[in-house]
């Protein structure tokens, strides 16, 4: 009975720390992701910028 409990508790502890990760995982992506679209709309705004001026 106490193995049962054991490892249930285990298994918990390994969801909810691969679930971390996961979220850690997707944030990063996250991150990554909207650094990446605000650099390309920078770059965007400087070529449309640079068309004007010439």
């Amino acid at each position: 009975m106490r193995d049962k409990v054991a490892r249930r508790s285990s298994l918990l502890k390994f969801l909810s720390l691969s679930e971390f990760r996961c979220i850690a995982l997707i944030n990063c992506f996250e991150s990554f992701f909207l650094f990446y679209v605000s650099s390309k709309n920078s770059l965007i705004e400087e070529a449309r910028s640079t068309e004007i001026g010439v």
